[in-house]
């Protein structure tokens, strides 16, 4: 068997610490709150605080639960229910009632109409 040389051992140190600087930079980006928009409206909301929140689509009521610092849909008026099965994320959209909801101000870069 071959043996690690220093400088193979260093290496893998280096790789190592690069993999936990970058998980410590990734988890401090996480946004303490919640925006959800509909056609031109916007509504900005907290994740420290569990609670439920209903916004107004366009086929009716959309409910958006905020559990643990983390946000799903539970109830929505559209047809497939897609939306619902989506889970937990930092980006949660139902396209037939038109209502998006992503973690801080969000990273939309359009919407289309």
């Amino acid at each position: 068997m071959k043996r690690f040389k220093k400088a193979d051992l260093l290496i893998i140190l280096a790789y190592i610490g690069a993999i936990v600087i970058s998980f410590s930079l990734f988890s401090s980006l996480k946004s303490d709150y919640m925006t959800v928009s509909y056609e031109n409206h916007y509504y900005t909301y907290p994740l420290d605080k569990d609670n439920v929140y209903e916004i107004q689509g366009e086929l009716g009521i959309t409910e958006i639960e905020v559990k643990d610092g983390k946000f799903r849909f539970i109830s929505s008026p559209c047809p497939g229910k897609t939306c619902i099965y989506q889970g937990y994320s930092d980006m949660i959209v139902c396209l037939p009632n038109k209502v998006i909801a992503t973690s801080g101000e969000g990273e939309l870069d359009a919407i289309s109409r």
